[in-house]
């Protein structure tokens, strides 16, 4: 194996903590949760903060500079948090992490309770320091092991994740492994009448991890040398990873046909 699939390898399974299978958009009210004494204070941006800008439907870096139209990025895991925004657009609190399964506090009430004077101008509109968050962590295989973060946070963002989470758990139901998928960045229409797009995904292959999270890499691991023209040739810079088909109609349906 070589140094490069090494390094992805070890790095993943520090890192992954597989926030896809505790994924859920239920929110509970303030009278259901129990109290949480301690905030999280686990960093949440790993490596390379990209962004989406709506209005032209293209992916940007820290520089709001596009990023490449056929860059391929492995899905290597997903947080759920509610951060504090500070009047500045900067954290004024350590975010809270939620873990698996654990459902959305109020946000509504905790903005409420909030004075005034913490509250902040966001296109347009006054709105409570209390945000949610998805936060997604993204490898780049090809091009010297970089690490992304994508943060979530506008309606058209985190229904982006929650069709791309759902993906994940469909394909983990039927393959019956810990599927994740190499996606190309993309955008679909989102609201036709404000003209703005919101980000997709197109999933180009699926991964496998093993029992505990780490990508699993065939023996003949292809050498990762650097960027490629094309997207096939990125693809190629994923081949000594573990494969996952698509579902076969008997493995979607649990069904056959008799003849």
């Amino acid at each position: 194996m070589n140094k490069s699939a090494e390094e992805l390898k070890s790095t993943t399974a520090v890192f992954d903590l597989d926030g896809f299978d505790g994924h859920t958009d239920e929110c509970e009210y303030e009278d259901e949760r129990p109290d949480r004494d301690q905030l999280g204070n686990e960093r949440v941006i790993e490596g390379d903060r990209i962004g989406f800008d709506p209005k032209k439907g293209v992916w940007i870096n820290i520089a709001k500079q596009p990023l490449p139209p056929d860059l391929l990025l492995l899905l290597d895991n997903m947080k759920r948090v509610v951060q504090k925004w500070g009047k500045d657009g900067m954290p004024s609190e350590p975010p809270i992490i939620l873990g698996p399964n654990e459902k959305w506090p109020d946000v509504d009430a905790m903005n409420a309770r909030c004075p005034k004077t913490e509250w902040r101008d966001y296109f347009n509109k006054s709105i409570g320091p209390y945000q949610k968050q998805k936060l997604l962590y993204f490898w780049d295989a090809s091009v010297n092991m970089k690490r992304y973060t994508w943060p979530a946070n506008s309606n058209s963002a985190m229904a982006s994740v929650s069709d791309l989470v759902d993906k994940i758990e469909m394909m983990r139901q039927f393959k019956k492994v810990k599927a994740i998928p190499i996606v190309k960045l993309s955008s679909r229409l989102w609201s036709r009448r404000n003209g703005t797009l919101a980000p997709d995904f197109i999933i180009v292959r699926w991964v496998a991890k093993d029992a505990s999270g780490t990508l699993q890499l065939t023996a003949e691991s292809a050498e990762i040398a650097g960027p490629k023209p094309t997207i096939q040739d990125a693809l190629d810079e994923f081949a000594g990873m573990k494969t996952v088909e698509k579902p076969t109609g008997k493995e979607a349906t649990g069904d056959s046909i008799q003849y």
